[in-house]
């Protein structure tokens, strides 16, 4: 217990550290207007991300152990793909992400969502460790991906931070995935609309508040 209490917070401190020196990284690199732009980007990931949350969202921990992992997985996925798309659509035309980035904005979200997701049943399943390797890889890989694309392609502007997104969030996806697949036990797909509506009801409660006071952010 203490020991992956002592791991996640040297985790969290780690990827805060990481967080802080991309700012420094992206300030000094692209500029207020540059910053102001990833801004968004980001704001509009953490918004689809929010919103696929309603069912993939913490709600899994609690509901892994009555249901399993399989049914879970798929009806978080799918959810994740329903829901990213329109929702970014309507950022994209609400012009809360900005223009040509609404693509972008959606693979992003919709790959960030996947490796939540697997997260989660990983914190349902008590896998405290591979939780925290996952979620420091992906800072580390992070860094060094925008650090090799500002170097090497110093033309692409902003896009190098896109790239580095990618980089991330695919690196973390696969390697979630592969840890994932050593739990998973395929079985039907039976009650999943039970599940959904279970899912549902713990999401909007964990969710809701998170979304609201995103906006209420955005909005001062």
């Amino acid at each position: 217990m203490f020991k992956n209490i002592s791991e996640t917070i040297i985790t969290r401190f780690v990827n805060a550290l990481i967080s802080f020196i991309i700012t420094i990284i992206i300030s000094r690199k692209f500029g207020a207007e540059g910053t102001g732009t990833i801004g968004l980007i980001v704001l509009g990931i953490t918004i689809i991300v929010l919103v696929n949350n309603f069912i993939g969202g913490s709600g899994l921990v609690y509901l892994i152990p009555r249901y399993g992992v399989y049914n879970l997985l798929i009806t978080s996925y799918i959810w994740a793909l329903i829901t990213s798309v329109p929702v970014s659509i309507i950022l994209g035309i609400s012009k809360l992400i900005p223009s040509g980035y609404t693509f972008h904005v959606f693979l992003l979200a919709f790959l960030f969502s996947l490796t939540s997701i697997n997260q989660m049943i990983m914190l349902g399943k008590e896998k405290i460790k591979p939780y925290n390797i996952i979620s420091m890889l992906q800072m580390i890989v992070l860094i060094i991906s925008l650090m090799l694309f500002i170097k090497f392609y110093p033309q692409k502007g902003i896009n190098a931070y896109i790239y580095a997104l990618y980089c991330a969030y695919i690196f973390a996806f696969l390697f979630s995935s592969l840890y994932i697949k050593k739990i998973i036990s395929f079985t039907s797909l039976a009650g999943v609309t039970k599940i959904i509506k279970e899912t549902f009801k713990l999401g909007v409660i964990f969710q809701t508040a998170n979304l609201l006071q995103l906006l209420n952010y955005r909005l001062s």
